[in-house]
Order: C-alpha cells, then structure tokens, then sequence
C-alpha cells in the first residue's frame, strides 16, 4: 500500500503523452497559440506559411536557432540557419538578415562578421541603418570577445572599419589576452596606426615575452627597461634576451631569475647564474607551470644546481600545483626530491581529470577525505572527463555520497549525474528542486527513472517551483510519469498567477 506520504513514480511514460513534431500550412497566429500551448524548451519542425516566416519566429526553437525559410520551401523540410551561416553566406542573405530579423541576431551577425573578416557585411548593416559600434562596446564579454579574435585572425581592415565607425578602442580592455602572439601584434597596429594607445615602455615588454625582435629592433630599441629583461625571461627568448643586453644594463636579482625559472628556459637560467643572479626558495614553486615538459625540464635542472628546493612552506603547494595540472611526471620527481602531500594533491588530481595521476597518488599512499567526487570537476574539465574521474574513483572503492549527485547537478553534467545514479550512488531531493528551479528537463528524466518515490512534501515544493518558472512542461513530464495528482497542484499556480500553467493543468483532467 502507498505511504499517503510519498508519491509513487511510473517510470513508463504515459501512452496519452503528444509529441508534436510536425505543423504544416498554420496561421502564424494559430501556431504562436500552439508554441505558447507547449512551452518553452520544446520546438516544433514546421513549414512557413510565407518568405518572412523566416524571421517572424526566429527566437523560437534550441538554443535560438532560426530556420531557412528558403531552404524549407525548395527542401520541403526545415534546415537551422545561423549567424555562423550569415556571416560566411552572401550579402543577399545579410541584407534580408538586417532588414528582417530581431535586433539580437543583427548584432550576433555583426559580431561574427567582425571575427570572420567581412567588411561588406559590416558596412551592409550600416547601410540598412544597423547600429554597429554598440555591438562592439568593450564593457560586454561578448563583444570583448569578437574584438579579441579579429585582432587573432590578423582583420586588420575591420578594426579599421570599426575605428572610423566610432568605436572606441582601450588598451585596458585587453590586458587578460596579452599573452598572444597574434594579439600583441595587433596591438603593435592599432598603435603605430593611431587606433589605440598604448605606453611605447609596455608596448616593448609585451613584444619582449611573444618574441617579436625584429619589431622590437624596428620600433622599441629606445624603450628597454628592466620590466621588458623580466618579460622576456618569462617568454623564454634568449635571442632577445641577449640583444637587450648590448644597449641597456640588466639588474641580475631574484625577480629575473624566478621569471626565467617560470619562463622555463635552461640558457636563460644558466645566464643568471653565470651574471650573479640571486635565488630565493620560491624560485621551484615559479617552475611550475602548464607546459609539462617544461616545469619537468626545468625542475631537473635547479635540484640538479643543488638549490635548497624543499621548504616547510612550500612543500604543499607544489605538488598541489602539478597534480592540478595533471603533470604526474613532475609530482614523481618532487615526492623523489622530498616534497609532501597530503589531501588537497588527490583532491586537485581528481580536478585534473588525469587518471594517470590519480594512480600515482592512490598507489603511493597519498591521503585522500570524503569529498574527492565533488573535486572532480575542475575549472575546465568536461563532462567526459568527469565522468571518467568517477568510474575511477568508483572503481578503486572510493565511497561516495549524495554530494557526489549534487556536484554533478549543479555543474550541469548530465552523463555524469546519469551514471552515478545508475550504479547505486546515494542521492538527494536537492536533484529534483535544480533541474526544476533551472528547467532542466533532461537531468529532471535521469532523476525521475532512477528514483521509486518522492516525498508528498517535497512534490508540492517542486510543483511550486516549476509554476513559479511557468514551466508547462514540466507538469507535462509529471504527467507522463503517472503521479497523483490533487487541486494543490491548480491552486499552486494560480497562486504564482500562472494563469497558463492552471489552464493547462484543468485541460488535461487535474482536479480543482
């Protein structure tokens, strides 16, 4: 007998559910009617009733895609346009782009064009009175962004364009990039060209540390300071290095030589020395960095000077360093050397996603505590990598917990929640509250097909959540699992004033 208090779950979909996947020859009005009927996140297949259907429902869809008119009427089925597909395509279809579609795929376009070099495009929204210097406002990422990889993909003549057009360009937009090659040289441009201004000093270290010594040599002979010798430590350019060194005097002190350890260069390291460069104890924690090779490299060579490589405190840090960049080699030479370890080196290991480390660590008794599966999901790791840190840590008998679920939901990684909760790991009702609070609909089915009940307390709460979200089609997805329905779930939503949501609810036979 069911417990009055929990809410048994059919986990085969009701066989009444409607999957709409085609309309043809609607009404613009009737089919508007019958997207607001579905809900958003679903979309609809379907055939225009005119050119301009095009545009009409271009926010409509995944992922604000757009559909080819064009396409659909020769096709005879629907094909997904892009501002990708604008941005390389003719200025026919950019010039029906600007005159028809919404003001955010105009800008998206605009944008694109910039990053894929099309002048023509550019000039064709001005023409069609398109507003393009707000789409390159340095304030937004976005548009940070497009300005970043024009100047990567060396479009020179669209930064151009853009200048003339009034856009503003400022060096302090840029600085989290300047360690591009392509980048600095754009920039190197955009100053001798007047576009952009930038200190002629600086202009010269960031030239110092991408190598560029033939427009170092050209342009910013008179600039040298001790900054650009550190700069160009840091790049690992011994050709630079030694130019700098004929027309300006170097001060040989720890600074450079903890730069040139994190630069990675064995001659430059063996120059310092050789000109009574002074070390301190951080110079070994400098060594590591993301090029494995060369924190390995260069980790060798300074235990190998007999530097004073361990001290009490660093000894953590520099194993945690090279476990979070998955540099098993160089944690071996370090725990070799003498360095520790202790919890947080597995945990960053699982946060590297390299299961070569995480051996390493595991075979030679590195400490590990309870929330190695919440670390496994690192700055940049991705879903695949998570999920094969799991069935590792799975594998080799390390316990897990609900916090392992919750980690994965709220990094959004649905194969990994999905096989978690498919080999047995615990999980908690805090799953179904934020796959309903964010819409989520894909982690919402893997929880419903991996759970038996749901506490009658908890189901409400959820229900408010998804009529607070206007979420139809969560009720849907309900629906089609079989719960138990009651007037709460109407009285809930007119309560939020989803007037929709309880409509819906009536139409499909929930009691009020």
């Amino acid at each position: 007998m069911q417990s009055p208090n929990r809410i048994k779950l059919n986990h085969a979909p009701s066989a009444n559910t409607t999957d709409v996947k085609h309309i043809q020859d609607l009404p613009p009005e009737i089919f508007q009617h019958c997207l607001d009927f579905v809900g958003g996140g679903n979309y609809a297949f379907v055939a225009p009733v005119s050119k301009h259907f095009y545009w009409e429902y271009i926010n409509l869809g995944v992922d604000r895609t757009v559909y080819d008119a064009d396409t659909v009427l020769e096709q005879g089925r629907n094909k997904r346009t892009t501002a990708e597909a604008v941005s390389n395509g003719s200025l026919r279809l950019a010039t029906e782009c600007f005159l028809k579609a919404p003001k955010e795929f105009k800008e998206k376009v605009c944008r694109r064009a910039a990053v894929k070099g099309r002048v023509d495009i550019l000039d064709c929204a001005i023409t069609l009175g398109v507003e393009v210097k707000s789409n390159f406002e340095m304030g937004n990422w976005e548009h940070k962004e497009a300005i970043v990889k024009t100047l990567e993909n060396g479009h020179f003549d669209v930064i151009e364009f853009l200048s003339k057009e009034g856009v503003n360009f400022k060096e302090s937009h840029f600085y989290y990039g300047l360690l591009n090659k392509a980048l600095v040289i754009g920039f190197h441009w955009m100053t001798t060209n007047g576009i952009m201004k930038v200190k002629r000093e600086e202009m010269a270290s960031k030239l110092a540390r991408n190598g560029e010594l033939h427009i170092l040599k050209e342009h910013y002979a008179d600039c040298i300071t001790q900054t650009t010798f550190l700069d160009c430590a840091l790049g690992g350019h011994l050709e630079i290095m030694n130019w700098m060194l004929q027309i300006k005097d170097c001060e040989w002190d720890q600074c450079l030589f903890r730069c040139a350890a994190r630069g990675g260069s064995i001659p430059i390291l063996e120059l310092c020395i050789q000109n009574g460069c002074t070390y301190n104890d951080f110079v070994c924690l400098c060594a590591v960095q993301d090029d494995k090779t060369k924190t390995i490299n260069t980790l060798k060579w300074l235990h190998a000077q007999n530097f004073p490589l361990v001290d009490s405190n660093l000894v953590e840090n520099i194993c945690n360093h090279l476990a979070n960049i998955g540099n098993v080699d160089a944690l071996k030479l370090t725990r070799e050397i003498g360095f520790n370890w202790d919890i947080s080196t597995f945990e960053r290991a699982a946060g590297s996603g390299d299961i070569a480390t995480l051996e390493y660590c595991l075979k030679n008794g590195c400490p590990y505590g309870p929330s190695l599966y919440e670390k496994a999901f690192g700055k940049n790791t991705k879903d695949e990598q998570t999920l094969n840190v799991y069935k590792w840590l799975h594998q080799h008998g390390i316990p897990w917990d609900e916090r392992a679920c919750n980690a994965a939901v709220y990094s959004g990684h649905i194969s990994t929640l999905k096989w978690a909760l498919e080999n047995g790991c615990p999980c908690s009702d805090e799953i179904l509250r934020e796959s309903v609070r964010n819409v989520n609909m894909s982690m919402l089915e893997i929880y419903l097909n991996n759970v038996e009940h749901i506490e009658r307390d908890v189901y409400i709460h959820v229900m408010e959540d998804a009529a607070d979200a206007n979420a139809i089609q969560i009720f849907q997805l309900f629906r089609d699992y079989d719960f138990d329905w009651d007037e709460d779930l109407i009285a809930t939503a007119e309560r939020f004033s989803r007037t929709n949501v309880a409509r819906w609810l009536k139409c499909i036979g929930c009691p009020s």
